[in-house]
């Protein structure tokens, strides 16, 4: 097997309009995300990393933040389509309602919690996250365990 062929995965993770995919290519775990034109592209090396994953749910951290502008947003529109702004510049109200909703429909994708699988350093300290699919698969749990069974042959070495 060569360098470039993949030894596990790889697996696509869909979760809302975010996509992820996961795999291993040589002794490296890759990680790729795509969110509309956000993209990114990361490697872990799989040498001093735990073969034992674990599991953390929780909620992103900036919903409370997100959920105050987007109602700063639209409480502006209202103000605005009620004063003389209004006159002045008629689209305001309505751009800026629009801009509001859109920042509130950010928000209430994030209200729901997300699961990933944590890899940690043979240390105990995080070394990445990897988000999981809304409902696990076979797929997924073989690609756990494939993960797992690279990361002890890549210690071993």
């Amino acid at each position: 097997m060569s360098d470039t062929e993949y030894r596990v995965g790889p697996i696509d993770v869909r979760w809302g309009k975010d996509r992820y995919k996961f795999y291993v290519i040589g002794d490296s775990f890759y990680t790729e995300w795509v969110s509309g034109f956000d993209r990114s592209k990361v490697s872990s090396p799989l040498r001093g990393l735990s073969p034992d994953l674990t599991e953390t749910t929780g909620r992103s951290s900036d919903i409370a933040q997100t959920l105050r502008i987007a109602m700063l947003l639209v409480a502006s529109s209202v103000i605005v389509f009620f004063s003389e702004y209004n006159k002045a510049i008629p689209l305001l109200a309505p751009f800026l309602f629009g801009l509001g909703s859109w920042w509130f429909a950010n928000a209430t994708r994030k209200v729901i919690p997300r699961t990933w699988t944590v890899l940690r350093k043979i240390t105990g300290e995080d070394a990445c996250s990897i988000v999981q699919p809304e409902k696990k698969s076979a797929e997924w749990l073989r690609f756990e365990k494939e993960l797992s069974d690279a990361i002890v042959k890549a210690n071993e070495t």
